[in-house]
């Protein structure tokens, strides 16, 4: 599982790749144009339900997640260990638990929201969808407003986060350490 910390950087990292690889650096074109945005699917890409807990592989180098659950279902019957976003291998012990989306699936869990917009920041917003207007209540935020509140709802006690031990795997099938939560 990584931290939400680690998470925001990550997005930050790859941000401008995963724009270039949607087409939407216009340098082709020679309008110098950047997409200063990129759209967020919070539906797995595998069964298209609402992802519980998003995921990707290590060597991954997109945003998108995938559910946790449905991959590793879906591995248990054909075995394939591909990301289902990029077709890169995903090995069972190199997949990391996205807590910062995490977070964004959470906080929309009530709303009908599908999708997000985010910028290179990590800030999202609730996209609105096929014409819909944008949902009332749900706004923007910047990754350090969410981190600050998430922090806040993730002390000890206050709210029950997603382990791997769900998962029955063991802490040496991963790299990461789950974060601390009792420290400041």
């Amino acid at each position: 599982m990584l931290p939400a910390e680690h998470c925001v950087t990550k997005i930050k990292r790859n941000f401008n790749s995963v724009a270039a690889s949607n087409g939407s650096l216009n340098s082709s074109e020679g309008d110098g144009v950047e997409q200063t945005a990129i759209k967020i699917s919070l539906k797995c890409p595998i069964t298209f339900k609402k992802i519980t807990l998003p995921a990707r592989g290590h060597d991954c180098k997109h945003i998108q997640c995938f559910d946790l659950e449905s991959y590793l279902q879906m591995n248990c019957e054909r075995g394939s260990w591909r990301c289902p976003v990029c077709n890169k291998t995903a090995y069972l012990e190199g997949l990391e638990v996205d807590q910062y989306i995490w977070g964004i699936i959470t906080t929309l869990a009530t709303s009908p929201v599908d999708e997000v917009t985010m910028d290179a920041s990590a800030s999202w917003r609730a996209s609105s969808s096929a014409g819909m207007p944008s949902t009332p209540g749900v706004k923007e935020e910047d990754s350090d407003t969410c981190m600050k509140r998430w922090n806040k709802a993730m002390s000890p006690g206050s709210m029950t986060m997603p382990t791997m031990s769900n998962f029955d795997m063991g802490q040496s099938m991963s790299p990461y350490v789950p974060p601390d939560m009792n420290s400041e």
